[in-house]
């Protein structure tokens, strides 16, 4: 069970980090008063964390058998991603 929900949150975190980078090649991605640069800066910067962590993951999932400390470092590349935009908005966003 604890397998599954990991595949499922793995799954999902990666999909929608994928949506974020890719959608905003194509678009604008708006960060409060930020400048597109710094909202881009900002989006790479917390893709790039939580990939990382993401892997790490996924070494604990797939490749030690830990399932519960996957989930949980699965969470943390989640709330790592929300953290990095948020303080990113609030930073770059007070001009």
């Amino acid at each position: 069970m604890i397998k599954t929900l990991y595949y499922i949150l793995f799954g999902i975190i990666t999909a929608i980090g994928l949506y974020f980078v890719i959608s905003s090649f194509f678009g604008r991605y708006i960060l409060w008063n930020a400048t597109q640069f710094e909202a881009k800066a900002v989006l790479v910067v917390a893709t790039a964390v939580s990939v990382r962590i993401l892997y790490w993951a996924y070494q604990l999932g797939d490749v030690q058998n830990r399932w519960w400390a996957g989930l949980g470092a699965v969470v943390l590349a989640m709330v790592s991603f929300q953290a990095i935009t948020v303080l990113g908005a609030m930073l770059l966003g007070r001009k």
